[in-house]
């Protein structure tokens, strides 16, 4: 995991990114964090886990983390949409093979007036990050951005979700920030400049970047990679815990012109579907291909 910059009182930082996304919905008690009734300032939680997927593609298993720390209803909610899943069969030498995939989720909840929550899945990944994995890109420098001075003195927090092009030499061709969320209440202005922050100060640490590239693999020979990685912006230093309610205010979302849409997975791939914690994320197919809904087949 990177190592936060701090420089005299700087806020800290913390690190993240790839997926697929959809929506279903259900209801659960209201999170503490949730806003009066009548505000649509909605909330998100972080679920890890893993699935078993047969040879067929049908999910046999979840196996949530913790999953006593997440509240009973969202649990349910998860289980019911997962069992509807289907993927691709995974392919062994041409054979289908039954797998365990990693699995994580973002839930997120918007209030409703009687003080309880709508909750949907908004997306999910199906990767891992594994710094020794030859099969991938993995980091080889990664200085940190700084936090911007008028944020930090407000205590805004924000992440804002970088994608890049990495050239065979392991420095990064082009970058653009996807997406950058808010995690508090301000007007649209200002909403806006700490958005433009965040994402100006993200996009000058990733210029200064570079990686390790595969040396294994189907993509060793490619003439580049696409991968993402999120940068947590917190006043306090903390990331995403497992299973809390975080305030959630999406950004727009910004597509790069200098890559093929359609090697970014799907339409409806989401950047914020992970983490920010200094994970790299390919951005295209890896692990199984989801072919229903996030709300089920």
């Amino acid at each position: 995991m990177w190592n936060p910059h701090r420089g005299g009182r700087c806020p800290r930082l913390l690190w993240l990114v790839l997926l697929v996304g959809g929506l279903c919905t259900g209801t659960a008690p209201a999170a503490p964090s949730t806003p009066p009734a009548g505000e649509q300032l909605e909330v998100s939680m972080l679920l890890r886990g893993a699935l078993d997927v047969s040879a067929s593609g049908a999910v046999e298993a979840l196996h949530l983390g913790d999953e006593r720390q997440v509240p009973p209803v969202v649990a349910g909610f998860v289980r019911r949409a997962v069992a509807g899943w289907r993927f691709d069969p995974y392919l062994q030498e041409g054979q289908p093979r039954a797998i365990r995939a990693p699995l994580i989720l973002r839930v997120v909840g918007t209030p409703l007036d009687d003080g309880n929550l709508q909750i949907a899945l908004r997306s999910a990944s199906f990767q891992n990050y594994d710094p020794n994995d030859p099969t991938r890109l993995t980091w080889q420098n990664a200085a940190p951005p700084l936090y911007p001075g008028g944020a930090g003195m407000f205590g805004v927090n924000g992440d804002a979700y970088v994608l890049m092009r990495v050239g065979r030499d392991g420095r990064v061709q082009d970058a653009i920030v996807e997406q950058v969320n808010m995690r508090v209440r301000a007007s649209p202005r200002r909403l806006a400049a700490y958005r433009k922050q965040f994402s100006r100060n993200a996009l000058v640490a990733a210029r200064t970047w570079s990686f390790r590239v595969p040396t294994e693999g189907e993509s060793r020979d490619a003439p580049y990679w696409l991968v993402r990685v999120g940068v947590r912006y917190d006043v306090k230093g903390e990331g995403e815990q497992f299973a809390r309610w975080y305030p959630y205010l999406p950004g727009p979302r910004h597509r790069p012109t200098w890559t093929d849409p359609a090697t970014l997975l799907l339409a409806a791939d989401a950047p914020d579907a992970l983490p920010a914690d200094g994970s790299l994320y390919q951005a295209g197919q890896r692990g199984p291909v989801l072919r229903t809904p996030l709300g089920g087949g």
